[in-house]
């Protein structure tokens, strides 16, 4: 075991737990490193991180999942019971007095939390606009199913007031189409724009909820909404691609994203497990579909050999089988990253190999296996960038129009916590599979992350930077961190 690991991240533990206490278990969003107290000035962003997606005076239960499984993890390693207190408390906080929304949704996501100096929920949108208009739901991220046992052992109403305020997602209630985007605050339907905005994995982790409340009441109800959000894919999937799906079904219906795909896949057999005692043949048809989702996925053209791994193309490119980086007007086509990303271009590669991982564990699939570990030896081949940041030119990342305003050709690129988190956790994950060939190196990378990181209680959100931020992936990084500590 690397104790000298684990002092650090009990520090960082410490810390959130103190910063926690007044406001009764919620873990304020953006902390001061040394202190731990939330800033009470907001921190300027980061090259590329758009104002609105933060959690201004605030805590995002979602942002901080990594959070609560660092304090279950070394709870149980180091008999301190303290932390699993703490994780129970933030929930059941959050769960008994922020979930009472007119939709039944929640105050999480990308564009809505829970403001704890306000005591409501808070509008990401309000810094800086004048007008930032209704606040957004947004499930920006998976909610696994540990995370909702504790919510509904806290109040189970929540799930079950979640899982029906899902029909807002719908812009039309008569109409199969959903957007990641629902109002709050107001039962009513959010407009139908020229884009869609029904990114498929979204959609997958709606079904995830549905699957859990139907664990806790077999209403007949959430079994439609399930059926109805796995045809709602399949019915458009590339044929041709063996089940590679679309960012969206109007809008940007030429790319072809894997990641959406393997996102898909993995809630889908992350339901599966949840449905299998009590609705075997929904839980085959997901695990079915599952499979063709992880095909499509290999359909895409890779080229491992010169490290350019690709999780979104063109039909062309299947039509072809080759891989030919090119730049349009409406989408680059670039290897992913390595080590950085920005908001629009692409997250590391490390993110993909986990997904795969996740989808071996659930499903035996060899070929997910091998593609996770060819995506390890390249991360030994190109190794954490010195200083924690690169220069533009060499951070393989492909930008939206919003983001190439705040990024320019001149610019070093810092490595996010998040993005180092990413790669921290494949090696973790890989050395579950095969610890002697990977723990070396991700007992090496914690070591790198916490001289760059960690020279505070709380770790830094990037080199750049002097604040922790959930947003930034900071609670990503010290349970990363936790679980290396503890090989």
């Amino acid at each position: 075991m690397p104790e000298d690991l684990l002092p650090t991240v009990c520090d960082a533990l410490d810390a959130i737990v103190r910063a926690a206490q007044p406001y009764d278990g919620l873990v304020p969003s953006m902390l001061e490193r040394e202190s731990g107290r939330m800033c009470l000035e907001i921190p300027p962003a980061i090259p590329g991180q758009r104002p609105t997606d933060r959690a201004h005076f605030g805590s995002n239960l979602l942002d901080d999942v990594p959070v609560l499984d660092a304090l279950d993890l070394v709870a149980e390693a180091t008999d301190r019971p303290g932390y699993r207190a703490a994780a129970d408390r933030y929930v059941h906080r959050f769960a008994t007095h922020c979930t009472n929304t007119p939709t039944g949704l929640f105050p999480w996501g990308e564009h809505a939390y829970w403001n704890v100096r306000t005591d409501r929920p808070g509008n990401s949108r309000a810094y800086p606009r004048e007008d930032p208009g209704p606040i957004i739901h947004d499930h920006t991220n998976l909610a696994p199913p540990r995370l909702w046992d504790r919510i509904a052992e806290a109040n189970p109403g929540a799930v079950h007031g979640f899982a029906d305020g899902l029909r807002f997602q719908y812009n039309d209630p008569d109409r199969p189409e959903y957007n990641r985007h629902a109002y709050l605050l107001e039962k009513d339907r959010y407009p139908l724009g020229d884009r869609s905005c029904d990114f498929p994995r979204y959609g997958s982790y709606y079904l995830l909820d549905w699957a859990f409340a139907y664990t806790c009441a077999e209403h007949p109800e959430y079994l439609r909404q399930i059926e109805r959000m796995a045809d709602y894919w399949w019915e458009y999937r590339h044929d041709d691609a063996r089940g590679l799906l679309s960012l969206e079904r109007r809008g940007r219906t030429d790319e072809l994203s894997g990641g959406q795909t393997l996102a898909t896949a993995d809630s889908f057999l992350r339901a599966a497990s949840l449905l299998e005692a009590d609705v075997p043949e929904l839980a085959a048809t997901l695990r079915e579909r599952a499979h063709t989702y992880v095909d499509g996925f290999f359909e895409i053209p890779q080229d491992p050999a010169t490290g350019q791994f690709v999780t979104s193309c063109r039909q062309t490119d299947l039509e072809t089988g080759t891989f030919s980086p090119r730049t349009g007007t409406d989408f680059e086509l670039k290897p992913s990253p390595t080590w950085v990303s920005a908001y629009g271009g692409g997250s590391p590669i490390a993110g993909t190999a986990r997904l795969l991982l996740a989808i071996a564990v659930r499903s035996n699939r060899e070929d997910c296996l091998d593609f996770a570990s060819t995506i390890g030896e390249h991360y030994l081949e190109h190794p954490f960038p010195a200083g924690g940041s690169l220069p533009f030119a060499d951070a393989s990342i492909k930008l939206e129009p919003s983001t190439r305003r705040t990024l320019d050709a001149d610019d070093d690129i810092p490595v996010r916590a998040a993005d180092v988190a990413t790669v921290l956790g494949l090696f973790c994950d890989l050395t579950e599979y095969d610890g002697s060939r990977w723990r070396s190196p991700a007992i090496d990378l914690a070591h790198q992350v916490r001289d760059v990181y960690f020279d505070a209680p709380l770790p830094r959100a990037t080199v750049t930077t002097d604040h922790y931020e959930s947003h930034l992936g900071c609670g990503m990084l010290v349970h990363q961190l936790a679980r290396a500590a503890l090989f």
